[in-house]
């Protein structure tokens, strides 16, 4: 009886010790091998080659592999990998997992149409690439995909890419030449950084074919920009904890970035032009010393935490054609005591003015999302049709016009003072749509009683 108790357990042992094996070796049934390639059989039906045997110069990846379509290349599949120096990718293949390639000894790469998103660190250190080849459906370089890829010089980014991931190309360091095609509304924090384009920037601004990507060195304290003519856009974190004290953004820029002036603690005053469309999430987070802003009027969306602690706001207009405002826009502006939206707007997410002033007031129209959104959030609402227009020309609005005003409006366009939104609202006296020293010469001339009006 003992004997056979003794069988039992061995028997039992030996049951627990192959289940073990089972469960530290994993299980798989659909790996398989075609020639140099291991591969794995997706849930698609379609297969993932996972490593690479062969000792090819050039290498073209296969579409097929024993009847099965190659869609995806896996997770380092071929890191590290010297043996081949050219690379081509077939139009079946739209995956890379990460790091597929990564510091592979490749001087050529071909990429085919059927991808539309480069990413995952997928070329990261392969430090002999020279010549990029990218297929015609490619829409977005991810974050970090050619990082230290020193031997690039000259990059063409197809038309119909929208998107250039952070760090995209940074460290390729003799990169001295970019196009950058009108499809791009987007680039990534440092995408080019630590490359021959950040070399000898006039004004340590870098532009990088119609793009601000970023300041070349330390910024000098209490900085004042505007933007050189033709300048397209304005790339993620361009300007993240800078010096900057006032910035102008031209009319021609039409795509800026996420936490462009992020942290700028020192920015005291925005012109955003008439090309801009969005002003983008966390663009002025944390810049606790804003106090004037001016919004270009083709303005449609105010994103996430746009404004989120600018703590010395205290006055800001929202242009007619603004159709949204985000989650936090303006939470934390502990100075916000006045904004004006327009009847254009038809979404404020619930949390856009968290942590409010207690003397905050929306001015809107009846029945309109301002005035829904201040009565559920306990905010004062001023019908802005019973506000008092202001007069054209009462820059100081003291209620009367005088040479008060023109001083005023001198000692703005010397940069000496700044102007609010009401006031810059009665500046424009002679309507040239300008602000400048012939508005003060208009009104001296209407005080002459030489013009019978102003506006």
């Amino acid at each position: 009886m003992r004997t056979k108790l003794k069988n039992l357990t061995s028997i039992f042992l030996a049951v627990i010790m192959v289940f073990g094996i089972f469960a530290i070796v994993p299980f798989t049934a659909n790996a398989a091998t075609s020639g140099d390639f291991e591969y794995t059989v997706l849930d698609d039906g379609t297969a993932e080659i996972t490593a690479y045997s062969g000792s090819a110069a050039e290498l073209t990846i296969p579409s097929e592999l024993d009847g099965y379509t190659v869609t995806s290349i896996g997770r380092r599949a071929f890191k590290g990998n010297t043996s081949f120096t050219s690379l081509i990718i077939p139009n079946s293949v739209n995956n890379l997992e990460s790091m597929a390639f990564a510091g592979c000894g490749i001087t050529s790469l071909t990429l085919g149409n059927g991808m539309t998103t480069v990413d995952n660190q997928a070329f990261m250190g392969c430090n002999k690439l020279a010549s990029i080849t990218f297929g015609k459906n490619l829409k977005t370089i991810g974050d970090r995909v050619f990082v230290s890829c020193s031997s690039l010089t000259e990059l063409v980014i197809p038309n119909g890419v929208t998107r250039i991931g952070m760090n995209a190309f940074q460290k390729c360091t003799n990169l001295a030449s970019v196009t950058i095609p009108d499809s791009v509304i987007s680039i990534g924090g440092s995408a080019f950084l630590q490359t021959k384009l950040y070399d000898d920037q006039p004004d340590s601004v870098v532009y990088i074919d119609g793009w601000v990507c970023g300041y070349n060195g330390t910024m000098p304290e209490n900085t004042s920009l505007v933007f050189k003519g033709g300048t397209r856009g304005i790339a993620d974190k361009a300007f993240l904890s800078s010096n900057l004290e006032n910035v102008t953004i031209p009319d021609s820029v039409t795509n800026s970035g996420t936490a462009v002036f992020d942290k700028c603690k020192s920015l005291k005053k925005v012109i955003i032009g008439d090309g801009l469309k969005k002003i983008d999430k966390e663009t002025f987070l944390d810049c606790t010393s804003l106090t004037d802003v001016t919004i270009g009027k083709n303005v449609t969306s105010i994103g996430d935490s746009a404004f989120y602690n600018c703590s010395s706001l205290a006055s800001i207009t929202i242009p007619d054609g603004v159709t949204e405002i985000g989650d936090k826009a303006f939470s934390v502006c502990s100075s916000l005591e006045s904004v004006t939206i327009p009847e254009s707007v038809t979404s404020i997410i619930n949390t856009a003015f968290n942590n409010h002033s207690d003397a905050l007031t929306l001015y809107g129209y009846i029945g309109s999302a301002a005035e829904v959104f201040a009565t559920k959030n306990g905010i004062t609402f001023v019908n802005i049709e019973d506000v008092p227009k202001p007069t054209m020309g009462d820059v100081n609005g003291d209620g009367e016009i005088s040479i008060l005003d023109a001083t005023e409006l001198q000692k703005y366009v010397a940069e000496l003072s700044a102007l609010n939104d009401e006031q810059l609202a009665v500046a424009d006296v002679n309507g040239d749509g300008q602000i400048s020293v012939l508005d003060a010469t208009e009104i001296q001339k209407y005080l002459a009683e030489l013009t019978p009006s102003l506006g």
